[in-house]
């Protein structure tokens, strides 16, 4: 993966980009937002295999976010079903 270098004034207005991203749909990407935390949370409190499956977790969901947020960004329509992208194939294999 090849880095990508920005100039400095991108960072000033990334939050503004991510604010116009969320106004796309903003229903998906909080309810997005929320599932996860409820998912980890619950699968963190399972006994023992709880916390290390919630840490492995989270990385895959957080690609169903990505993939979320990129559809929006290219203009498609976004779906609740884009959340499990990390659990498919080539994601999980490389998670």
């Amino acid at each position: 993966m090849q880095a990508r270098r920005l100039p400095l004034i991108r960072s000033f207005t990334w939050p503004a980009e991510g604010l116009r991203l969320w106004r796309r749909n903003p229903w998906l990407l909080t309810f997005a937002v929320f599932a996860m935390d409820l998912l980890v949370t619950l699968i963190s409190a399972l006994p023992l295999a709880g916390p290390p499956l919630a840490a492995m977790s989270v990385p895959m969901f957080l690609v169903g976010q990505l993939t979320i947020c990129r559809a929006l960004d290219e203009g498609r329509n976004a779906t609740p079903e884009m959340l499990q992208a990390g659990f498919r194939k080539p994601h999980a294999a490389r998670l």
